[in-house]
């Protein structure tokens, strides 16, 4: 089956999974027309650095922010995404909501968020076509 998939760098997929981060920024719209939509989340290989007082300015715990994966690219999540939204005084203070401060950026709300059994996959830039192989598998 083939889903949309976007690729999103530690530690914000992670916080995504434990609904610590229910908006995703992005400097461009989804080209897709009709909401809502699903995508699979992927992990980058890449990880952004987050402080212990950034993440604590964010309400967030050190324990929240370290990485997930060992270095590799891997679906981990099925979300829902509901609204697509210019960037407003609601997204203040969340987290990845002050990366793009110089940029025209939009706001993605995510959610109904359904942890996936990880697998490797070969991340790009945007969304982009995932060939699953059977049906994804959902964590408890």
């Amino acid at each position: 089956m083939i889903y949309n998939a976007l690729t999103i760098r530690e530690p914000y997929l992670q916080l995504i999974i434990k609904g610590l981060k229910t908006w995703e920024f992005r400097p461009w719209r989804p080209r897709r027309q009709g909401l809502p939509f699903e995508l699979v989340l992927c992990a980058a290989k890449k990880f952004s650095t987050m402080t212990v007082q950034q993440a604590a300015d964010l309400g967030i715990e050190s324990r929240d922010i370290q990485p997930m994966h060992d270095g590799l690219a891997c679906a981990r999540a099925l979300v829902t995404i509901t609204e697509i939204a210019e960037l407003d005084g609601r997204h203040r203070g969340h987290p990845g909501s002050g990366f793009h401060s110089e940029l025209e950026v939009v706001a993605w709300k995510i959610e109904d968020v359904r942890p996936i059994e990880p697998f490797p996959v070969t991340g790009r830039l945007g969304i982009f076509p995932l060939d699953v192989a059977g049906e994804l598998r959902l964590l408890d």
